[in-house]
């Protein structure tokens, strides 16, 4: 056992003996991945404890300097003051939990209003895929790159092209009333999200 590499990493992470040991063996003495699998394990922690999206979980976790007690707390609070509404052809929309699909929600969030979120199941989407792939360069305001629609990540959507979604959501013609109805809620909410926001977020978990 390299002591000088245990010290080092006990040092940057504030860990017990056994842990630093066990991540220095699985890691070849090497600090920097040590560190790397550490916090991949703690935002790991906080997505199992919260059942919250892997991106809330990363994101509170550096918000607070890779606390990870303070980042529990900070999620919890966000989950408490935010709700989910699910949007999806089948009869029984309680069962989500671990569920594949797309959420979405307002940016900038307001601090002084509850957040409400969307949440679209894949198999849901689906019937939504084209329309978005139809809208296929989409400016991303945090990273300014074109992009296609990601089913795996974020995408972030202006108003503008919301609208032209919306529009061709209204397009789709159907006669399965399941399917009808799902269309028209989509349609509702996201015209409604629009109305104080200047960017949707859309991210897929899968």
């Amino acid at each position: 056992m390299n002591n000088n590499a245990l010290k080092q990493l006990r040092q940057q992470l504030n860990i017990p003996v056994i842990e630093a040991v066990q991540l220095l063996k699985e890691n070849q003495n090497d600090i920097a991945v040590c560190t790397q699998q550490y916090h991949k394990i703690q935002i790991e922690k906080l997505v199992e404890m919260t059942q919250c999206e892997p991106i809330l979980a990363q994101t509170q976790y550096q918000a607070f300097a890779c606390n990870f007690e303070k980042a529990l707390s900070s999620i919890h609070s966000i989950q408490h003051k935010s709700s989910t509404v699910v949007f999806t052809t089948s009869m029984d929309k309680q069962k989500i939990s671990g569920e594949i699909g797309i959420f979405v929600w307002k940016e900038p969030k307001l601090i002084e209003q509850k957040e409400q979120r969307a949440f679209i199941p894949l198999d849901d989407f689906k019937y939504l895929l084209d329309t978005f792939n139809s809208v296929f360069l989409l400016e991303d305001p945090i990273y300014t790159e074109d992009q296609s629609f990601d089913i795996c990540g974020h995408n972030f959507i202006d108003c503008s092209t919301c609208q032209i979604i919306i529009k061709n959501i209204k397009k789709i013609k159907t006669h399965d009333q399941p399917l009808k109805d799902f269309l028209q809620e989509v349609i509702t909410w996201l015209e409604q999200q629009l109305e104080d926001t200047k960017y949707l977020v859309f991210y897929g978990n899968l």
